[in-house]
C-alpha cells in the first residue's frame, strides 16, 4: 500500500507466507521476495515497480492481472542495475523476475489484443509523425500510449515509439494493376477500360441473345498490394446495369477461396458505393464483381443479352 512507496531504494522487501499485500502505488526498492501474495492493483494506471530482482518462492504468488480481471492500464516493472554482490541470488542470479519452487506462481495478464502486428498501407519515412496501417488499430485493440516498433525492410535500424493519437480509419484509394472479365465485346470495351480512370471509356459485355448464359457476366480486378477492402465504388451504365450483384475478394495464396465482401440490390445505374460489411478483415489481392443473370432479365431498360456496361471501378482499403 502507499506506506511502502517511501521505502529506501536499497530496501529488501519480504512478503511473508499467509500475507496478501496489494501494490497500489509505485515503489522503488532493492529487491522483493514473495512467500505470500503480492497483488498489483489493476485499477491504478501508470504504476512503476523498480527493483534489482523479484523472487516468488515457497508457493507464493505475484499477480499482475488475472484471466478474469486482466490489466487494462499501463504498468511497468523495471529490473534495475544495483550492486551485484548485495542484490543477487545463489540460484536465480542477478537482475531477474522469477518464480521458483513447487506451487510458486508469477502471473501477468494484460489487455487482450486482436492482433499484435500489422503491415503499413503506405511507405513510412524517417521523420514521419504518422503511419498508415492495413488493419484498423481500434479493431486490433491498440491504444494511445502503447509502444510500437516499425521494422525496416532494408538496411538500417528499426525504430520504436509510442502511440500519441489514433485517427478514425479511412479508406485509401488503392492502385489497380489489371482487369479481366468473362466476356469483352471488343478491345475498346475490354475489362481494363473499367479501371483506366477515364470517364469516357467502359467495359462492355454485350453477347447477343443466341449464346449468353449469364456465367460470363463478371469482372475481375487486380490490386497492386494485398489489402483489406473497405468499399468498392462502381459507376454502372444507366441502362446496362446489374440490379443484383455480388462483390467478392480473394487472397494471394494458391489455395485461397473467394470471400463475399458485399451483396447489392440497385434499381438504377450511376455511381454506387458498396461497403465491405461481410468480410472486413479479409486481405485480398483481387476482387470480382458478378452480376445476377436473373435480375438482368428482369430489368426494364435493355434485355439481359445486351450485357453490362461499367464505366469505372474504384477500390478503397
Amino acid at each position: 500500500t502507499e506506506e511502502y512507496a517511501s521505502l529506501s531504494t536499497n530496501s529488501a522487501i519480504a512478503v511473508p507466507a499467509g500475507a496478501t499485500w496489494y501494490l497500489d502505488a509505485s515503489m522503488d526498492v532493492g529487491n522483493i521476495v514473495v512467500d505470500g501474495e503480492l497483488i498489483w492493483d489493476t485499477s491504478k494506471d501508470g504504476l512503476v515497480l523498480s527493483c534489482a530482482y523479484l523472487l516468488v518462492q515457497n508457493g507464493g504468488l505475484f499477480q499482475l492481472g488475472s484471466v478474469e480481471d486482466p490489466m487494462e492500464n499501463n504498468a511497468t516493472i523495471y529490473i534495475k542495475k544495483m550492486n551485484e554482490t548485495l542484490h543477487s541470488h545463489d540460484e536465480a542470479g542477478y537482475r531477474f523476475l522469477v518464480a521458483m519452487g513447487e506451487g510458486s506462481r508469477l502471473e501477468m495478464h494484460g489487455r487482450e489484443l486482436a492482433r499484435t502486428w500489422t503491415l503499413l498501407s503506405e511507405d513510412a519515412h524517417i521523420g514521419d509523425t504518422e503511419i498508415f496501417l492495413v488493419h484498423d488499430p481500434q479493431e486490433m485493440k491498440w491504444q494511445v500510449g502503447d509502444r510500437v516498433g516499425v521494422t525496416t525492410t532494408s538496411r538500417g535500424a528499426s525504430t520504436t515509439g509510442r502511440i500519441k493519437a489514433i485517427k478514425p480509419a479511412t479508406g485509401w484509394k488503392l492502385t489497380l494493376t489489371g482487369a479481366d472479365s468473362g466476356h469483352d465485346v471488343t478491345s475498346y470495351q475490354a475489362a481494363p477500360m473499367a479501371i483506366d480512370g477515364l470517364a469516357t471509356t467502359y467495359w462492355g459485355s454485350w453477347c447477343t441473345w443466341s449464346w449468353c448464359t449469364g456465367e460470363e457476366q463478371w469482372l475481375e480486378i487486380y490490386l497492386e498490394n494485398s489489402s483489406i477492402i473497405t468499399k468498392v465504388h462502381i459507376n454502372w451504365d444507366g441502362s446496362r446495369y446489374a440490379p443484383i450483384y455480388t462483390i467478392q475478394g480473394k487472397g494471394p495464396g494458391e489455395n485461397d477461396t473467394w470471400y463475399t465482401l458485399s451483396d447489392k440490390n440497385i434499381s438504377w445505374g450511376g455511381w454506387h458505393e458498396n461497403d465491405n460489411t461481410q468480410c472486413p478483415s479479409c486481405e485480398v489481392t483481387m476482387i470480382r464483381i458478378t452480376a445476377d443473370w436473373a435480375s438482368m432479365q428482369e430489368r426494364d431498360t435493355e434485355p439481359a443479352w445486351a450485357g453490362l456496361r461499367i464505366w469505372e471501378v474504384e477500390v478503397y482499403g
